[in-house]
């Protein structure tokens, strides 16, 4: 005695085509993201809820002077690991972004940069952002420096001279 058993798998087959069709898509939106990542002048990483990080653009591998493997393997951050492992935790415990500016080494210099700190809820760890502020960082240095030379200068003066904001309130005035 023979049993036969025939089933039309034309539906299973259109199934499993949509389905390898999606995850095409999605793999080829994923990989357009990754390059996009890698072109953009910012800083951009991904941790896992230990705060490892497990993803890194290039412009991250090439500040901290590694390759995106080196990265993961050895933990490297831009700043010090202290400081990156608390801004981390305390963005994943209390799910609110994390600010702070600090100067770091970057491709061998030092720089200033200003780094976020953002909860993932849907990853279920972090997502860093670092932006380099250098040239914001110098500006405001030499904008420092030209007005005490000239609160210097106005104090020398033997008369007397008074500096008043837009709502007429004393600002400044020289000995």
């Amino acid at each position: 005695k023979t049993v036969l058993l025939l089933t039309n798998i034309t539906n299973n087959e259109q199934q499993e085509n949509l389905v390898l069709e999606k995850l095409h898509t999605a793999e080829d939106l994923l990989s357009k993201l990754q390059s996009t990542l890698d072109l953009a002048p910012i800083l951009v990483w991904h941790r896992d809820s230990q705060q490892k990080i497990i993803y890194c653009n290039e412009a991250y591998a090439n500040a901290v002077q590694a390759t995106s493997e080196r990265v993961y393997e050895e933990g490297i951050e831009l700043v010090s690991f202290r400081t990156a492992k608390t801004m981390a935790r305390k963005a994943f415990n209390t799910h609110e972004l994390q600010v702070l500016e600090s100067a770091a080494i970057a491709n061998g210099e030092r720089r200033h940069f200003r780094l976020y700190e953002i909860y993932d809820s849907r990853g279920g760890g972090t997502l860093g952002v670092a932006y380099d502020i250098t040239e914001l960082a110098t500006i405001n240095t030499e904008i420092k420096r030209l007005i005490d030379a000239h609160r210097t200068v106005l104090d020398h003066l033997s008369t007397a001279v008074a500096v008043y904001d837009a709502d007429a309130v004393l600002q400044y005035y020289n000995q």
